[in-house]
C-alpha cells in the first residue's frame, strides 16, 4: 500500500494554489479570505487538494441592507465571521480539453472541512461563545485554464455547518466565490 502511494505521488503532479475568496449569499457582511493550498493532480479529469483559508476584520465589509438595518432601524442581525477554514476535497473534471501545453476544465468537487468563526451582532458586540471550530462539508464547481507550469481557476462553492451560538444550534452556510492562481513547478498540463 506504502509503494503504490509513494508510486502515485511520484507520478502525480504536484502544485500549489494561491488566491482570494469572497462570500456571495450574506446579506449583511461581505467577508473576504486568502487561500493557500496543495494539489495532487494526476489525472486529466481529477485531482485532490488540501487548502488553508484565514481572514482578518479588515477583510470584513457590510452590506447595503446590513448598513441600513442598523443605522435606520437599529437593528442588529447575528452575523458569523469566518476567520479560517480548512479543506480537503477531491474534484472531477468530466469536461476537458487540451490543446498544445494549454488544458481548460470544468468540473465539480466536494469535501470536508473545518470552520473556525467568531459570532457576533452586526455591530461587533461578541457572544459569550464566540469563537468556535465546526466540522463542515464543502461542495462546488470549479474551472481552469493553465499551461505546463501555472494557470487561473475560478471557484464557485458553498460550505455547511452547524454551531451553536448562545447555547442555540444554527445552521451557517457560505457562498464562496473566488479566483486562484496555480503552479505546478514540474511542468506537464
Amino acid at each position: 500500500m506504502i509503494q503504490l502511494l509513494i508510486s502515485v505521488a511520484a507520478a502525480a503532479d504536484l502544485g500549489v494554489a494561491v488566491g482570494a475568496h469572497t462570500t456571495t449569499n450574506d446579506p449583511f457582511v461581505q467577508q473576504r479570505v486568502l487561500s493557500a493550498g496543495l494539489l495532487v493532480d494526476p489525472w486529466a479529469w481529477g485531482e485532490v487538494g488540501v487548502t488553508a483559508a484565514a481572514g482578518w476584520p479588515f477583510a470584513v465589509g457590510r452590506t447595503e441592507l446590513g448598513k441600513s438595518l442598523t443605522s435606520q432601524l437599529g437593528l442588529e442581525p447575528d452575523v458569523s465571521y469566518v476567520t479560517a477554514r480548512t479543506q480537503l476535497d477531491a474534484r472531477v473534471f468530466p469536461f476537458h480539453a487540451e490543446v498544445g501545453a494549454t488544458r481548460a476544465r470544468v468540473g465539480a468537487g466536494v469535501g470536508v472541512a473545518a470552520v473556525h468563526t467568531r459570532d457576533a451582532t452586526l455591530s461587533d458586540t461578541p457572544y459569550p461563545d464566540a469563537k468556535q471550530w465546526h466540522p463542515a462539508t464543502a461542495a462546488g464547481l470549479v474551472g481552469e485554464v493553465r499551461g505546463a507550469h501555472a494557470g487561473v481557476r475560478l471557484r464557485m462553492e458553498q460550505t455547511w455547518s452547524t454551531e451553536s451560538v448562545a447555547g442555540v444550534l444554527m445552521r451557517r452556510e457560505w457562498l464562496w466565490a473566488g479566483v486562484e492562481l496555480v503552479v505546478f513547478p514540474g511542468g506537464e498540463p
